[in-house]
């Protein structure tokens, strides 16, 4: 394991030749890392042919010592191979504006990235580098209202394309299995909601129109 593919705020995903490998901060919640590896599992199933998911291939419960901290050694998937020559994964942001698009965010995205601030990835509009995001956008609403429909509640999930412009879905960590009504879940503001959401398109947005008609696609 060498690369750095993706750093959030519970784990490191680390490059581990064709795979990647899921790292935790937290070396004690074993619990935590089995249920995420079985949401993501269950999505990928049920995005199957529409949006792509990781496979998991491998879930783990024991500490390693990583660039001289400590971790447990996690969930082993498929890694995902960015698009546009990014070195990290290559996020797309449609109900975001601010003026750090087309660049890296560090894990801490107050700071530049750096040997102490390992990238997040590269977070970009989509605007002018070839990608369709009209039909992105109607993906998004069509994964997230049949993730809702079959019990999984997309909690601060992350969209990155490929290298062949292929649409994923990622980090499972604060999903849980419940059921809500999908509606009220699209328009609920915070962490828990969509209507705050910077990947997916606002009310008003230019692909919100998208969106909606996947989001209806299946009801």
């Amino acid at each position: 394991m060498d690369e750095i593919l993706g750093a959030g705020g519970y784990g490191l995903v680390v490059a581990a030749e064709t795979r990647a490998v899921k790292l935790f901060y937290d070396t004690a919640d074993k619990e935590a890392v089995r249920r995420e590896a079985e949401i993501q599992e269950t999505a990928r199933i049920l995005l199957e042919g529409v949006v792509r998911v990781p496979e998991v291939h491998a879930v783990r419960s024991f500490e390693l010592y990583f660039g001289g901290a400590r971790y447990l050694n996690g969930i082993e998937m498929s890694r995902i191979m960015p698009y546009h020559g990014a070195r990290s994964q290559f996020h797309v942001l449609l109900g975001y504006s601010g003026g750090d698009l087309e660049s890296i965010w560090g894990r801490d995205t107050s700071r530049a990235s750096g040997p102490d601030n390992p990238p997040r990835g590269f977070f970009s509009s989509g605007v002018g580098v070839g990608l369709d995001l009209s039909a992105i956008a109607w993906k998004m609403g069509w994964g997230l209202r049949r993730l809702l429909g079959a019990g999984i509640l997309p909690i601060d999930l992350e969209w990155v394309v490929g290298s062949e412009g292929e649409l994923w879905l990622i980090d499972f960590g604060l999903c849980r299995f419940g059921l809500v009504d999908a509606d009220d879940f699209l328009y609920l503001e915070g962490s828990e909601g969509l209507a705050t959401d910077i990947y997916i398109p606002r009310a008003g947005s230019e692909h919100r129109g998208s969106f909606l008609l996947g989001w209806h696609a299946d009801v």
